[in-house]
């Protein structure tokens, strides 16, 4: 027993020397503030959560924002600078997760590093209410101030339904590479449920209400790879995937022999009833032409009488003939 009691005291004896022996180095080796060093430069360091580019506000952009709210640092005295108050002044800000400030006096300057949420999507709710939903169903609420370029969530949607159906199906979007960048803009349809725009055409793909998302996106991969090839990209107005195993889709255009019924779907066009043969017209002898005399004929004059020999007179009987 006592040999375990020496063993363990040596061994924490030798742990302090140790510690101590680290602190005093740290002392010696850190360089000094003194009231002459002013802060010559300031380092930003943004990083989300998930460990990915900022989508907010880049390095140069914060500083400004510390100095619009009455912090500035370039030129002040080192050993006047409230970290603490950059720190809360940051945190204020509800797009950033951490934040640390810390004085770097090997090259007189202030470092600052943060650790911004991770947005994933924009809601715009029908009351306009505006705000983004972050990983872990957070939420910011939108300002102008600072803006990133996400998708769009609009319509029949609430609280309750951004953080939860449309934030599994966003999820699912996020997990398979192909529809990373897919679509576009999101809408909540009172009677259709969630409908996707994706960002290249304008067929709205409608996925419903039920869970079952990465079986719907596989339908429309399945689809959009197949049919739309063929047929176009903006060839249909809506694919609804909300039906089980089978995929119904609205033409926009009639193709070739076919047409719409009541509903708008496509069926084939009815065969056209072909026209009665027409009765043949009666025959027409055509009168002959008349003919024409020739050049060569003219009309025959008719033969002038000649003049009769007038009677001649007799001469006249003399008396007592």
């Amino acid at each position: 027993m006592k040999n375990r009691a020496f063993v363990r005291n040596l061994l924490l004896l030798l742990l302090s020397v140790a510690l101590i022996g680290g602190i005093a180095y740290l002392l010696i080796r850190s360089p000094r503030v003194t009231s002459t060093d002013r802060c010559e430069a300031v380092t930003v360091e943004v990083k989300t959560e998930t460990g990915g580019e900022p989508l907010f506000l880049t390095g140069d952009r914060i500083t400004d924002e510390l100095a619009r709210r009455g912090i500035q640092l370039r030129g002040k005295r080192l050993d006047s600078i409230d970290l603490r108050k950059i720190e809360r002044t940051l945190l204020s800000m509800p797009i950033y997760k951490r934040a640390e400030a810390f004085i770097a006096p090997s090259s007189s300057s202030v470092q600052i590093r943060l650790t911004e949420k991770h947005p994933l999507y924009i809601v715009q709710e029908a009351s306009g209410k505006s705000y983004y939903v972050t990983q872990g169903k957070g939420t910011i609420t939108v300002n102008p101030t600072f803006a990133a370029y996400l998708p769009i969530v609009s319509g029949a949607v609430d609280l309750k339904m951004a953080t939860g159906p449309v934030y599994d199906l966003m999820t699912a979007l996020r997990e398979d590479p192909y529809f990373t960048d897919y679509f576009g803009q999101v809408y909540v349809d009172e009677t259709d449920g969630i409908v996707l725009i994706p960002r290249i055409g304008t067929t709205r793909v409608i996925m419903g209400r039920e869970s079952n998302w990465s079986e719907k996106l596989r339908k429309w991969r399945i689809f959009a790879e197949s049919v739309l090839p063929k047929r176009g990209m903006n060839a249909f107005s809506y694919v609804n995937l909300d039906y089980g195993t089978q995929i119904i889709a609205r033409s926009r255009y009639v193709p070739e022999g076919e047409t719409f019924d009541e509903e708008g779907e496509v069926v084939a066009a009815p065969a056209p009833t072909p026209d009665p043969a027409p009765k043949p017209a009666p025959a027409v002898t055509a009168a002959p032409a008349p003919k024409k005399p020739a050049d060569t004929e003219r009309p025959r004059e008719k033969a002038k009488e000649a003049p009769k020999d007038k009677p001649k007179d007799k001469p006249a009987s003399k008396p007592g003939d």
